[in-house]
């Protein structure tokens, strides 16, 4: 009698994990469903259509991320939200003396979002860091700064202000996440652009299950304003990625 019932409270519990677990797998369907719903470009409107004209006008970029082997329409969906959220004004408001803060002390003291890319000094750092234990260091050597002393950190603001050095950034960033997460298997192309986006926004060193947990959060701001709305970062950058297919399938 006494196993029975510790087996019938042990069956109760497992029920209430697989009750739980198709409760979390009911919220992710959820939160997906509706980022899918959401229409960015109304949402953003004039601010989608600037980041729009933006990658239009510099057709250079797309050009010299294929001639890295870097798939070009889905790079730049990576780093659109950013284009999004990025404001001349606002980055001339906000780095001004944040710049001065980090050259003199470091990222610990001051860390910003820099140019259309809305890259920050610590994204530059543990690139450089990371590129610097494998292969890929003398390739990318132009953007190597050691950023240890004040001089090194001026250089390295110096270059995240410079566009042709944060497209080199982002071809890094590809190629350091093709080696960081190789054993990842991807349901789709689709699939892997909402992790490397997220992983670009929150930060590529993080674990896998912080990234993916991300990938599914509202937490993106693309105002200044605290009171402003939250987006699923992945999910803007997964629209224009269909939006920009769409377009290259119908030139063609």
């Amino acid at each position: 009698m006494q196993y029975q019932n510790k087996a019938m409270q042990l069956s109760a519990i497992l029920n209430q994990f697989k009750h739980l677990g198709l409760a979390i797998i009911l919220c992710v369907l959820i939160t997906k469903a509706t980022a899918q719903q959401v229409n960015y470009e109304a949402e953003f409107g004039a601010d989608y259509q600037r980041a729009v004209r933006f990658l239009e006008k510099n057709s250079w970029i797309t050009d010299t991320l294929a001639r890295y082997n870097v798939p070009a329409q889905f790079a730049v969906a990576i780093v659109f939200p950013e284009l999004i959220r990025y404001s001349v004004l606002r980055d001339k408001m906000e780095i001004g003396g944040l710049k001065i803060l980090y050259t003199s002390f470091g990222q610990d003291y001051a860390d910003f979002s820099i140019g259309n890319f809305q890259m920050k000094p610590s994204f530059a750092e543990h690139l450089i860091k990371d590129l610097q234990t494998t292969k890929m260091a003398t390739r990318f050597n132009r953007i190597i700064i050691d950023s240890n002393e004040e001089s090194g950190r001026k250089a390295l603001v110096n270059n995240l202000e410079s566009l042709q050095s944060q497209v080199m950034y982002l071809i890094a960033f590809y190629f350091m996440c093709e080696k960081k997460h190789s054993k990842l298997i991807w349901h789709s192309t689709e699939d892997k652009l909402q992790f490397y986006a997220t992983a670009y926004n929150c930060g590529y060193w993080n674990t896998t299950d912080y990234i993916q947990k991300k990938s599914r959060q509202n937490y993106f701001e693309t105002s200044i304003f605290g009171d402003a709305p939250k987006y699923n970062y992945s999910a803007i950058a997964l629209h224009f990625f269909r939006k920009y297919n769409l377009l290259a399938k119908s030139s063609n």
